[in-house]
């Protein structure tokens, strides 16, 4: 800011909000120090808004992975729970048909062992009749042949 005038007028530039407040007449190199001096804060106060906005991108990307692991976690643990219950459905159902092929089975071998025990006990019964039937051959007469 430029007035004219005294320290009081300056520092009534200054409460107003102005910058730097620079006295009328000017002093050259004064003047152009001051300028400077002003380009030197505009470019540090440039740099940290820079920074800043770097920092919350930062800070944006970060949640961004941080959100996007959290998601993948979930996925990964539904996808997991899904092949676990689907695990123990098949297990289930791999046990169901395994008892009751058991049982199946246990049943055939019964039906197998009664019909070998019923064979067993027909040929039994024929070779201790078979004697007998030897015997009742030997007694009778051979039947006589007729023309």
């Amino acid at each position: 800011m430029l007035v004219r005038g005294s320290a009081a007028e300056r520092t009534r530039g200054l409460d107003l909000g102005a910058d730097d407040v620079v006295s009328l007449p000017l002093d050259p190199a004064e003047f152009l120090s001051r300028i400077s001096s002003q380009l030197r804060s505009k470019q540090i106060a440039d740099e940290l808004w820079e920074r800043l906005h770097l920092a919350e991108e930062s800070q944006n990307t970060n949640q961004q992975v941080v959100t996007a692991v959290h998601e993948e976690r979930r996925t990964f643990l539904a996808g997991a729970t899904a092949i676990v219950l689907v695990l123990i459905i098949v297990g289930f159902v791999s046990f169901s048909f395994y008892r009751r092929s058991r049982a199946d089975n246990v049943r055939v071998y019964a039906a197998i062992t009664r019909l070998q025990t019923g064979a067993l006990s027909h040929g039994r019964a024929s070779q201790t009749r078979r004697p007998e039937l030897q015997a009742v051959k030997q007694k009778t007469p051979p039947l006589s042949k007729t023309r």
